[in-house]
């Protein structure tokens, strides 16, 4: 599953995307919102490490937003 979150100013590049791999593996990208290049990427391997690396390129307020969505529709 992939979900892209356009932010704006608040995250680095404006646009996070993040795809999920097994066993609560996630790949998470913050992306150019002009050029479409990928500024940051890194791999996240749980929930906690998802939203401490989510904060560093955001807002905390985003971080949870975002780990709260996964969290919703995995455990579905």
């Amino acid at each position: 599953m992939i979900k892209t979150f356009k932010i704006g100013e608040e995250a680095v590049g404006g646009v996070i995307q993040v795809s999920t791999r097994h066993r609560n593996v996630f790949e998470i990208k913050a992306i150019d919102s002009k050029t479409k290049l990928v500024v940051v990427w890194r791999f996240a391997y749980g929930f906690e490490e998802l939203e401490t690396f989510v904060e560093g390129i955001s807002t905390p307020y985003w971080a949870n937003k975002i780990v709260e969505h996964f969290k919703n529709k995995l455990n579905k």
